[in-house]
């Protein structure tokens, strides 16, 4: 039976499309999101973890990686980290005025 055929819409769950379209306008939201409805609230979701691992996830695992690596890296290690700092330098910018890379030194000075 086609849904244009049925005089009344199949109930939520009921294992058909418009079944699956119901459930989804049945979740009642707070707030402005309450127009939305679940794939849009989902592609709001995978965009926001997508910011989330380039600004935030792998900067801070790049930042992480060039410490411990910083001067042992070969030449096309070296090459690869400056072009993935090039492609997050967003990212990067953000978590610079936090991290300090200065060398530690021996201690302080007899003179």
């Amino acid at each position: 039976m086609l849904a244009s055929d049925a005089s009344e819409p199949p109930l939520p769950g009921s294992g058909s499309y418009i079944g699956a379209q119901l459930a989804w306008r049945s979740v009642p939201l707070p707030g402005p999101l309450s127009h939305l409805d679940g794939p849009t609230l989902l592609l709001f979701g995978l965009y926001a973890g997508l910011a989330g691992a380039y600004l935030v996830a792998v900067p801070l695992a790049l930042y992480w990686w060039m410490g411990q690596r910083w001067t042992r890296m070969g030449k096309i290690e070296r090459t690869a980290v400056y072009g993935l700092v090039f492609l997050f330098f967003p990212g990067l910018i953000l978590f610079a005025p936090f991290l300090n890379f200065r060398l530690q030194g021996q201690g302080e000075s007899a003179a």
